[in-house]
């Protein structure tokens, strides 16, 4: 017995007075029938009343309606752990992060297809992350216990915006192929400080404020070298710099 994913008429829904969730995708199950809890979730998601946020910062994740394509991703995502879990004995109330990666590690051997008999990594992810949004979303519900999720800031080239987004994401992901660009994991600002905090004890205090100029300001390391004291602006310019924003 297997979670199936049913795919609305998104016209008939909305003659019937349901456009909001005309293009969210469903899960049945071929036993249980419809399913409560999983499509809550489903149209919190499809709706952006329910977005991932890790307790250490924002995924990335924004508080929009979705398209229907998006909707059918998440729900196949959600179908296939929700298979896998019924396969292993799993309840998803019980599971820690731990299952999770279990879960993503294991998944090239669950009914591969016939063109693909390997799980990239990526579709790996994609699972994985929705089978730990779920897992997030029952317990912001209030359905299970709290789930906890170790997370790392990343750095992510965003297309056409200035600059890059930094976001919090699993610590477990899989690295991508060599043909992609990976994710740069950053030190949290508690590292630096102790970083920082090492360079001023072995190397004293120049070198640490030298460091620190490197990691905040980003010049190169020759231009750091040849900074004269003269060049450094002094406390009324910085502080009226900052007033002028």
């Amino acid at each position: 017995m297997t979670w199936r994913v049913y795919v609305p008429d998104a016209s008939r829904l909305t003659q019937l007075g349901y456009p909001a969730v005309s293009g969210c995708c469903s899960l049945f199950h071929d036993d249980r029938g419809y399913g409560r809890d999983p499509n809550r979730y489903l149209r919190d998601r499809y709706r952006g009343r329910w977005v991932p946020q890790y307790k250490e910062g924002p995924s990335g994740a924004k508080p929009k309606r979705k398209r229907p394509t998006t909707s059918k991703g998440e729900a196949d995502r959600l179908a296939h752990f929700l298979n896998w879990t019924a396969a292993v004995g799993f309840d998803v109330d019980q599971m820690s992060y731990e299952d999770i990666v279990s879960y993503q590690d294991e998944m090239p051997s669950i009914r591969p297809s016939r063109r693909r008999k390997v799980v990239g990594p990526a579709t790996r992810n994609q699972r994985a992350d929705v089978a730990t949004f779920y897992l997030m979303w029952r317990a912001d519900r209030g359905l299970r216990p709290p789930f906890e999720v170790t997370t790392k800031l990343i750095n992510v080239p965003v297309r056409g915006a200035e600059g890059d987004t930094f976001v919090y994401a699993r610590t477990d992901r899989l690295p991508h192929s060599g043909a992609q660009l990976p994710a740069l994991s950053l030190p949290t600002p508690a590292q630096k400080l102790a970083w920082y905090s090492a360079v001023k004890k072995r190397l004293g205090f120049a070198k640490m404020i030298a460091a620190r100029c490197i990691d905040e300001i980003g010049v190169r390391a020759f231009e750091n070298a040849a900074l004269q004291v003269e060049q450094w602006p002094s406390t009324t310019s910085i502080l009226t710099a900052k007033r002028a924003g």
